[in-house]
């Protein structure tokens, strides 16, 4: 017989940040396009890969480093969750999980408390499992969006 190597599979998606203003997580108007333009990239993807495997997306979320580690952990977890329920409410029908990992991940090194824009970002995976994330000493605690 021969052996078979199963390799875990995952697509990052490739999109332009949605800036959110610090302390928020609202998706704000003029970000929608962005977002749309991130929906037509899954579907692609779906469409693409769906019948091959039990696909889920993986939304994680990051903030810059104002206020303290735990808050921005919440206000990421807020970010994730909102993109996660804008391609929920488009109609991406697989599971969709989310974890905010606050300053956990940083695009930008600053110093605390320093107002980063790119560091305000979230990731979008979709996957056959979780994946694995270059996040230092942050443990993986998917939210499955219901």
């Amino acid at each position: 017989t021969e052996d078979l190597d199963l390799v875990p599979w995952q697509w990052k998606i490739p999109h332009e940040e949605d800036v959110s203003d610090t302390g928020s997580w609202e998706i704000k108007q003029s970000e929608l396009p962005k977002l749309e333009r991130s929906w037509k990239l899954l579907q692609k993807g779906l469409r693409k890969y769906g019948r091959l495997l039990d696909a889920k997306l993986y939304i994680a979320g990051f903030t810059d480093t104002v206020a303290s580690a735990d808050y921005n952990r919440r206000l990421s977890e807020n970010r994730a969750r909102a993109i996660a329920q804008f391609f929920r409410k488009k109609g991406f029908r697989h599971p969709i999980y989310y974890q905010g990992f606050g300053e956990r991940g940083l695009k930008v090194p600053t110093p605390d408390e320093t107002d980063e824009p790119r560091n305000r970002r979230a990731e979008y995976v979709l996957a056959a499992e979780p994946p694995p994330l270059d996040v230092s000493g942050a443990e993986l605690h998917w939210k499955r969006l219901q």
